[in-house]
């Protein structure tokens, strides 16, 4: 058994599942390119993608 993640592709409009043993580190640092990162993001900062997080 092996977890599977949810991802959002790089200049698609598409998300897909992958499983772990399919995934690796990138050194790309540029911001990807789909529309369904705000969707689960609020923005990046240093490099890092800040998840929206529900508003009371």
């Amino acid at each position: 058994y092996q977890p599977w993640y949810h991802v959002l592709v790089d200049n698609a409009k598409h998300q897909t599942y992958v499983a772990e043993s399919n995934l690796s580190v990138s050194d790309n640092s540029n911001p990807i390119n789909n529309p369904f990162l705000e969707n689960y993001f609020s923005g990046l900062k240093n490099g890092i993608y800040q998840l929206n997080l529900p508003k009371n």
